[in-house]
């Protein structure tokens, strides 16, 4: 099925099968009921569930959007978290138009858009980016894939490894580390075995001995339970988190221009905003892993280093001259 089969114009219940295993029914709005209808929520789903912390700053801005919307304004309607689609599936569920908005990090749709990646190497915040070439390639990069990217927001969250028993250098040989691709070519590099895996099936990993340890950003391991079986986070962090707001393209075009005006000037109203907020807690959250018991091993700006010239190289050899313009942009 491809977006040119949906040109209809009012809402149905669309069944969408995902990598020929998943298939998901949702109810949605297709692009002339959007024309028509300017007050029909969008809706959107996330790859954790709503309330989780890292959903609570999209939930904010929905919260704002609704709030200021009148009675014909662009509004979005949270239906649910990775129950409603698997995380890895959504970024094509999206492109597809199963679900008008989809909110996820970028490395989960690398299948789509492999270069959003560098968003998470990039230097600078995301709000900053808007006014550099790189987000221009970046929009470019989306609207191939049939997505708009409308924000992303996670640039004060860093990545750390998270480790059942602890090491002394960068060699994890012997390591079997759960992780997401952002995490991939870096670890193999240290000798480490890689499974991926979604965060709802990690717990279940860690309690069976599946594997010794997991790449996460700062947030949500005690909230998950995962502090239960790691007890050693191993510094700096690295990266960035980079978690996107994407809509599909096509729906996106057929909004009025007044909602896609209202939607980008809310969206880039709230990226400083959340930014700052979530610097605050990303301290919070690391306070939260001391208090749990979780110590500290620190092996050295090196780490970083050898970090990002992985991720560099891996997302090279994947879109090399895309990446390479992305990377002269970062000055590397």
């Amino acid at each position: 099925m491809t977006t040119g089969s949906l040109a209809l114009a009012a809402p149905f219940v669309l069944s969408v099968a995902l990598s020929g295993a998943v298939t998901v029914a949702l109810s949605i709005t297709l692009p002339g009921a959007v024309r028509a209808e300017t007050a029909s929520p969008l809706k959107a789903v996330t790859f954790l569930p709503p309330g989780s912390a890292f959903i609570a700053p999209f939930q904010d801005l929905v919260a704002g959007i609704n709030a200021s919307a009148g009675e014909t304004g662009p509004r979005i309607t949270v239906i649910g978290g990775p129950e409603a689609v698997p995380p890895f599936e959504l970024g094509r569920a999206v492109a597809l138009g199963a679900v008008e908005i989809g909110v996820l990090p970028v490395n989960y749709y690398r299948d789509l858009a492999v270069e959003a990646e560098a968003l998470q190497l990039l230097p600078g915040r995301y709000h900053e980016m808007r006014a550099t070439p790189a987000w221009e390639i970046l929009e470019e990069v989306h609207e191939k894939a049939g997505l708009k990217l409308l924000g992303v927001y996670g640039d004060t969250v860093p990545f750390f490894t998270y480790l059942v028993d602890p090491v002394e250098t960068l060699d994890f040989s012997g390591l079997r580390l759960r992780v997401t691709p952002v995490y991939d070519a870096f670890y193999e590099s240290l000798g480490a075995t890689t499974l991926t895996l979604p965060p709802g099936e990690l717990h279940a990993a860690l309690s069976a001995g599946a594997v010794d340890g997991f790449g996460w950003p700062a947030w949500d391991v005690t909230t998950f339970g995962w502090d239960a079986f790691v007890r050693h986070r191993v510094e700096p962090g690295f990266y960035k988190t980079a978690i996107a707001i994407v809509m599909n393209a096509r729906i996106w075009n057929d909004l009025a221009q007044a909602d896609r005006q209202a939607l980008e000037r809310a969206v880039q109203q709230f990226e400083p905003r959340a930014s700052e907020r979530m610097a605050e807690t990303t301290r919070q959250e690391l306070d939260k892993q001391d208090e749990a018991g979780i110590a500290t091993i620190d092996l050295g700006a090196d780490l970083v280093a050898r970090a990002e010239s992985a991720y560099w190289a891996d997302l090279a050899a994947r879109s090399p001259e895309i990446v390479a313009r992305l990377r002269a942009l970062a000055g590397e």
